[in-house]
């Protein structure tokens, strides 16, 4: 269901998919779960270089 709604929206505008994807990390970036998260992702990815 989803990809039909991504598929007609880059039907409707060729940027639509862009928006689609845009709007998706707008929504999880305004939630503050999200960058705690995305920080221990950093931390994590970044921790195997770690001294």
């Amino acid at each position: 269901m989803a990809n039909d709604i991504a598929g007609q929206r880059v039907k409707d505008n060729k940027t639509g998919f862009a928006r689609y994807l845009m709007d998706g990390f707008f929504v999880m970036s305004m939630s503050p779960r999200f960058m705690d998260a995305y920080d221990g992702w950093i931390f994590f990815s970044d921790n195997t270089q770690a001294a």
